[in-house]
C-alpha cells in the first residue's frame, strides 16, 4: 500500500507481508498517485504526480 501526503511531502509504502513502513520524503508536494504490481509481483511501479509534474518510482518488495 502506497500513501502521499501534500503538506508532508511524503510518501509512505506498507509492505502487509512484514509490516515494515518505508518513509521518502519528497521535495514536492503529492497531488495524486497510482500502482500497480509488476512482473511476478515482486516489485510495483508507482506514479506520482506532483506540483511540478510527475515521477515514476519502481518499489521492490522487502522479503
Amino acid at each position: 500500500m502506497i500513501t502521499g501526503s501534500r503538506q508532508g511531502r511524503s510518501l509512505r509504502i506498507w509492505e502487509p507481508e512484514t509490516g515494515t513502513v518505508q518513509h521518502i520524503d519528497l521535495d514536492v508536494a503529492v497531488t495524486c498517485l497510482a500502482a500497480a504490481a509488476a512482473g511476478s509481483g515482486s516489485y510495483f511501479e508507482a506514479v506520482v504526480g506532483h506540483d511540478q509534474g510527475a515521477l515514476r518510482l519502481s518499489v521492490t518488495a522487502q522479503r
